[in-house]
């Protein structure tokens, strides 16, 4: 659901400079989900599942009750770039992922895992009504989403990031952090 654009542009200010992707396999997000009126109603976990060269895949396992649904998305280290998804094994059109951006700002906010200083965006695609996302830049792993809510099929539905896992890193010259976990 994150755009290249949004990816590029947060992820250039705190990743090393020749990539704009550090993820490496391993790398998870954990969420809760919650679908409005109802509570919560299952998990997600994103992780980056193989580095490919030039790109990692990125895979997003959602559980709600009994059903259960995989996102792959191939993206490009370089610039960020969405080059494939794949939705339950069926490749999809990526056009049906372009993201157009109708807000940004930069607000600290308190999430279950603390109080970040975050990029929150807003914006719509194809396949979603309005999507709010809200973005720090590494201090958690993969793309730093502390909270997503999305509104499709008049449905509105939440994740929250509960916990994740970042793999070590070797030192590099420059590693910058431009937000604060307080």
């Amino acid at each position: 659901m994150t755009s290249s654009l949004i990816l590029a542009t947060i992820l250039s200010l705190a990743s090393a400079p020749q990539n704009i992707i550090d993820w490496k396999p391993g790398d998870t997000l954990s969420y809760n989900v919650y679908v409005e009126g109802q509570g919560l109603v299952g998990t997600s976990e994103k992780t980056c599942s193989s580095d490919a060269g030039k790109s990692v895949w990125l895979r997003q396992t959602t559980k709600i009750g009994d059903l259960s649904s995989t996102t792959e998305s191939l993206i490009s280290k370089y610039d960020g770039a969405l080059q494939k998804i794949i939705v339950n094994g069926v490749e999809q059109p990526l056009s049906d992922y372009d993201f157009t951006i109708t807000l940004w700002e930069r607000v600290r906010k308190t999430f279950p895992l603390g109080t970040f200083w975050t990029f929150h965006v807003g914006g719509h695609s194809p396949k979603i009504k309005y999507a709010e996302l809200w973005i720090e830049g590494g201090h958690t792993a993969l793309d730093g989403q502390l909270r997503q809510i999305v509104t499709a099929n008049d449905m509105t539905i939440t994740l929250d990031l509960v916990s994740f896992i970042k793999v070590p890193r070797t030192a590099q010259k420059d590693s910058r952090s431009i937000l604060t976990v307080e």
